[in-house]
């Protein structure tokens, strides 16, 4: 099982998976889908992560950014991956001090209003690509057997 060697099969993205301790952190790599899975290699190639389309249980392009979400099972856990078209903007707000605070407002709304900005801007160049790869993803994941 692997993925298709032509070159629109696959396409530069960013993974983050969006879970409580998961460090949330963006790794730089390819996106593609294989016979059974969606697939994320590193920029290397040498580390991977399928989720098989048995597993994914949802899959949706986040409203007004290069983003799609995959919900997704793992162990038993609901899992959600987001495979962003751009470089993520800083995941967390920059380390300030009492004084900062008070006099510039506050620090993680001000970093959730510059990234959502980024994205806003990002989205009108990707938004084709984002919704061809939904697309391309929904009708895999529908076509898995029992699916």
């Amino acid at each position: 099982m692997g993925a298709v060697d032509m070159p629109d099969d696959r396409i530069a993205a960013w993974h983050v998976r969006l879970a409580k301790g998961a460090g949330m952190h963006d790794t730089k790599g390819w996106l593609s889908l294989t016979d059974g899975a969606i697939r994320f290699a590193d920029e290397g190639e040498s580390d991977e992560l399928l989720i098989p389309f048995a597993e994914v249980r949802k899959v949706r392009r986040v409203v007004g950014s290069p983003i799609i979400l995959v919900i997704h099972e793992e162990g038993g856990r609901r899992i959600e991956t987001a495979f962003y078209f751009v470089k993520p903007p800083p995941l967390k707000p920059p380390a300030t001090t009492s004084m900062t605070r008070g006099m510039f407002g506050s620090p993680k709304r001000k970093n959730r209003r510059r990234g959502a900005a980024y994205l806003g801007q990002a989205n009108q160049d990707y938004v084709d690509e984002v919704k061809t790869w939904q697309k391309r993803i929904r009708e895999a994941v529908d076509q898995k057997p029992g699916g």
